[in-house]
């Protein structure tokens, strides 16, 4: 269990393998997907963009061999937990887009 807070600066560089390089892109999409739906008028942009963070962030996420959240090494764990906060703020904000109340827990 990570204990305390994340600091204001991340140093995200400890993040590199693919799986994780994949989240930050699928992350960094939230914007233009957005865009893209207001564009077209068309909500489905959306949905379709949170479906495949949640696909991209199960990759990594399931894959403890190698992307163990919590570590010895602090600032890979800092990385990581905020990389999964990132996560899960861009999902709460994608489904309030839509209506949907996201849980608190999972």
């Amino acid at each position: 269990r990570f204990e305390g807070e994340l600091p204001q600066e991340i140093d995200f560089s400890p993040l590199g393998t693919s799986a994780e390089v994949e989240v930050v892109k699928a992350i960094s999409g939230f914007k233009t997907s957005v865009e893209r739906a207001v564009k077209e008028d068309e909500p489905a942009v959306i949905s379709d963009y949170l479906i495949n963070l949640c696909s991209t962030f199960n990759r990594f996420f399931t894959d403890k061999a190698n992307h163990r959240i919590i570590s010895e090494d602090k600032a890979l764990t800092i990385a990581r937990v905020a990389l999964v906060d990132c996560t899960r703020k861009t999902l709460a904000l994608g489904l309030s887009l839509l209506g949907i109340k996201a849980p608190e827990r999972m």
